[in-house]
């Protein structure tokens, strides 16, 4: 029976079924505290510390947790993030070039390098 008012255009539930697919509204409840629609899909979204590191294919954007806003973003190819908690960095790097970068990614510090925040033993290896 759906096949045949679906097929003679008497009833057509695509358009009510879109709608329903491509509405900006949360999908928990309660409410959630904030939302933001990306540019493109990411990679992965990881919160460290007082930040949400998000890895798009060819850059890394940070945002805050409690507003969304952003905080910076940068032209990365691959990101990962190491340490837990406030003591969390975001390690960055390029394909095809040797070495990373260790950037900051609490709110004020716009992605610059950190040092000295290592609290226990890490230690990069090559082959």
């Amino acid at each position: 029976m759906l096949v045949i008012l679906v097929s003679t255009n008497t009833w057509n539930p695509f358009p009510g079924i879109w709608s329903w697919v491509s509405a900006s509204q949360p999908l928990s409840s309660p409410n959630v505290a904030w939302q933001q629609r990306l540019g493109s899909g990411p990679q992965s979204v990881t919160i460290a510390g007082n930040a949400v590191v998000v890895e798009h294919r060819t850059s890394v954007e940070v945002r805050g947790i409690s507003s969304g806003a952003q905080l910076w973003e940068k032209d990365f190819d691959w990101a990962a993030v190491a340490g837990e908690g406030l003591d969390s960095v975001v390690v960055v790097g390029e394909l095809l070039r040797k070495g990373y970068e260790v950037l900051d990614p609490s709110p004020g510090s716009r992605g610059a390098p950190t040092t000295g925040r290592w609290r226990s033993g890490r230690t990069a290896t090559r082959c």
